[in-house]
Formats: structure tokens, sequence, C-alpha cells
């Protein structure tokens, strides 16, 4: 039979419904797999929460791990006990895609060496990437799963998908949702290799951010279960021992796409912005400016501190009679960068003072700031775009355990109260020194209850800001 091609380059095809002569072909390479269930080593009351796959000989197929988590919604009553919703709460529902959204970091480590650590933003960075790269069908499918309902209106307290997640957490009823885990090595196809041992750390949001409630009530993000399913895979023995020779000359490779979201400030004023995106790769700066606005920052934050101290001496938050005299201050304080009082630089003094400011660099050695057994402050992580006047460190006063002096820069490890150390080391510019003594006061949280004692006198049961348990003061002690 003849015919006609429309373009004679086209080459000749046949439909595969013909081929009769040729059979799909067989998997050879795997003998069995197996989904197994993880429950996390701590309890849940106690956050991060970790994971581990211990090492065996089989492979980890880490695109087929997902991540079940139940969750209700409970409000706390006056008497500060936590009691489940009525009807009255009905404008109260978790953040899109909660099942994914509630993490808020990430860290990952393979025979104890940490390989991905996500950033706070790991919710914005999940979200965003699930809003882009799904279709409309997808997100009104599967990824109801993992708590996607799609937001019909222009704001998140009104709409179809409010309402659906609202209604899954009415009257404090337990949600469950699956979802995978959305960090760059689980999204590879590439099995993980026998014999290595993955922990997971997974820090939670705290109940700001997961819940869309009214500003009124006090409500609780309670994780009631997480667990973690894992695809184990054997494969078959000649194909493992030809892999195990393999890895005796060769590194195994894996090619991972790595998303991370990153926070940058631009203060007002500034026209022009400057991101080391790809500085590993090129070696030229992309964008350069002569103007900067450095020291405009660092004055500002001169009178800020400051400011703060006299608030802090004064308890008053008026700036009005003493910003001037801080202004005064400062102007009349020798500047540790040049050596100078800023009343005293004028043109004729100029170049002098810039050859000072600009001078040739030399690293001297440097002391600890902190001493062992010190009390401090720790800074506090601020939100996005989070400014004012108030200190960025936290109320718990913590003690220096140990000071790294061989470590560039030095680094502190730190204590509570209770002697129990904190995990990781710390800069000292993220810590602020603080004085301990029968003088010290403590800024109160909440009074939860008062009782009378056998003297007349009244006792307060009060929880203090950054201190997580709750303590018995006397009335005398408050100020």
């Amino acid at each position: 039979m003849a015919f006609h091609k429309i373009d004679n380059d086209s080459v000749n095809s046949i439909t595969n419904a013909l081929d009769f002569f040729r059979i799909p072909p067989t998997n050879v390479s795997v003998s069995s797999s197996k989904v197994f269930e993880l429950l996390p080593s701590n309890p849940l009351t106690d956050t991060p929460y970790h994971f581990k796959l211990h090492s065996s000989q089989n492979y980890i197929d880490l695109s087929k791990s997902y991540l079940l988590t139940e969750f209700r919604i409970r409000k706390e009553n006056n008497n500060g006990q936590l009691v489940d919703l009525t009807v009255d709460d009905a404008d109260i529902a978790p953040i899109q895609m909660i099942g994914q959204t509630f993490i808020r970091n990430i860290k990952m480590s393979i025979n104890g060496r940490e390989i991905f650590n996500a950033n706070s933003l790991m919710a914005y960075k999940t979200y965003f990437s699930h809003e882009l790269s799904y279709s409309t069908t997808a997100k009104d499918s599967h990824l109801n799963a993992a708590g996607y309902y799609r937001d019909m209106g222009d704001a998140l307290e009104i709409g179809n998908g409010f309402i659906a997640r609202r209604n899954l957490f009415a009257g404090s009823n337990v949600a469950q949702f699956i979802a995978k885990i959305d960090t760059d090595l689980f999204n590879q196809p590439l099995y993980l290799i026998n014999f290595c041992e993955l922990d997971i750390e997974i820090l939670p949001n705290d109940n700001a951010f997961v819940l869309i409630a009214p500003s009124g009530g006090r409500y609780h993000f309670e994780v009631v279960g997480l667990k973690m399913y894992v695809k184990k895979v054997s494969l078959m023995d000649g194909l493992a021992l030809d892999i195990a020779r393999k890895l005796e000359v060769k590194p195994v490779r894996y090619a991972v796409r790595k998303t991370m979201m990153k926070s940058m400030f631009i203060s007002q004023g500034r026209y022009e912005f400057t991101a080391n995106m790809f500085m590993d790769q090129i070696k030229h700066e992309p964008v350069h400016s002569s103007v900067k606005a450095s020291v405009a920052e660092r004055a500002i934050r001169n009178v800020k501190q400051r400011l703060y101290r006299y608030f802090a001496e004064k308890e008053t938050l008026n700036w009005v009679d003493a910003v001037q005299k801080i202004v005064d201050g400062i102007n009349s304080s020798p500047s540790r960068v040049h050596g100078m009082r800023p009343i005293d630089v004028d043109f004729s003094n100029a170049q002098k003072v810039w050859k000072r400011m600009y001078r040739p660099l030399s690293f001297s050695k440097k002391t600890p700031r902190f001493r062992k057994d010190e009390f401090v402050r720790m800074s506090r992580e601020k939100g996005q775009f989070e400014k004012g006047y108030l200190p960025n460190y936290g109320d718990e006063i913590l003690e220096i355990d140990e000071v790294l002096k061989a470590v560039r820069p030095i680094r502190y490890k730190l204590r509570d109260e209770h002697g129990e150390k904190f995990k990781g080391s710390f800069y000292d510019q993220e810590l602020a020194r603080v004085r301990k003594d029968a003088e010290t006061s403590y800024r109160i949280e909440k009074v939860y209850r008062k009782r009378k004692r056998t003297d007349g006198t009244t006792e307060m049961l009060v929880k203090f800001i950054g201190y997580p348990t709750r303590e018995w003061i006397h009335e005398s002690q408050l100020v």
C-alpha cells in the first residue's frame, strides 16, 4: 500500500501494539523490598525530633520515604489548662500544607557527618516549591494528603481552602497527614548505599507561625503522632558484591539539586544590592557601589544601644528626654576605630582619619571576651523584617561552660542553671555578659495562681519569660 509522507526527513515507525515478538525488560537488580516504620528516638514533648536509620546491608530508597503526622489544635483557658475547641472557635485553622510546613528546619547526618542543614525558612521553601511547581489537578487531589487545600480568595482567613483545613481540626479532632520529606537528598532517585547510618533532626515551627487564629485566644498546635516510613531494598548478591568492589576504588556520587531560601534585608534609602550567590564559580564582583550606608547604620545602632540602657535603668520608654544627651555623649567619646572624637573630625584632618581607618590590617592574638562560669544571655533569633529598639537577647541567664580557645574565631559552650549543656557552640557576638545576684530581676510572663500562706501572706505561681518551668514566689519578691 502506497503512502505519502508530509516530511521526507521523518523516519519510519510502527505502533507498539504490533510488537508481538518482544517482552518488557525484567528487573534483575532487586531481590526484595520492604517498607519500615520508624518512630522518633525522643518523646514528642521534646523538640527537635530525632530519627535514626541504623546501618544495615539494605539500600534505602529515599525518594519513597514519607513522614506521617498527627496534629490537633487546643486552646488554653483562664486557668492555664489546655481544653478542646468549641463551636465558638470557628476561625482557627493551620497554614497551608501543614504536613510539611510545620517543619522549621531539618538537619541530616550520614555516619556522623552533617550533609544537610536547612535554615529557618524551610516552611517557606516547601510552600513556594509546591505552589509554583504542581498543577491544579495535583493540588486538588493527592496534595490533600499533606494538608494542601487550595485558597480561592485574596485572604488566608476566608475561602474554601481555609474552611476545609478548619473542619479537619474542629472540636480538637486529630488530623492525620502524610507527605514526602522535602530535602535535597530525598528528592533524587538514587538509593542510599548500605552500611550508612542516617540521622535526621526535625525542628518544628511555633504556634504563632503554624496557626491562623484570632489574636485574642491562646491556641496550641500539638504534634500527637510522628512516624517515618522508609523503603529498604535488598539487591541481588552478585550485584551487591560488584558495587562493593567498585566502592573500593571509586566513591559513590549523588547528583542533587540544592534549593534553599535566604532572607535578605535592604535598608531604607538603598538603591543597589549585592548577593554573592555563585561566587564559588564566578570570581569577579558582579555588583559594585562606592556608596555604602554602613557608617550611618553603625551610628543608629550606637544610639539604640544607649537608649535601651537608659530604658532599663529608668524603667521608662520615653526617649525624647534622653536622645540629645546620648547623641552628645557619642560625639564626645573617642572612636575605637580611629581613636578620635567625632566632634574633632573636620576637613583639615580628614585624610589622617581615612588612613587610620583603612590602614593595612594586622591580626593579633585575640583574648576571650568571656571567662568560664561567667553569666551571659544568648541572642534570640529575630523574625523576618523584624525591627525595634528592644534588646536582641533572651531573658534566660546562662553560664559559660567551656571556652574553645583553639578555634578561630573563639567560641563558647553554654549550660543552664540546672547544669544541662547546650548543643553546639556560640560566638561572642551571640552572647551578652550579665550580672546575677540577689538584686537581679526577672520579667514575669504570666501569673497562674495565688494562694495564702499560714502567716497570711500570698504566694503566686508564675512563669518567667525565657524559662520553661513555673515557680512559686512570695509577694515580697515582686518589684
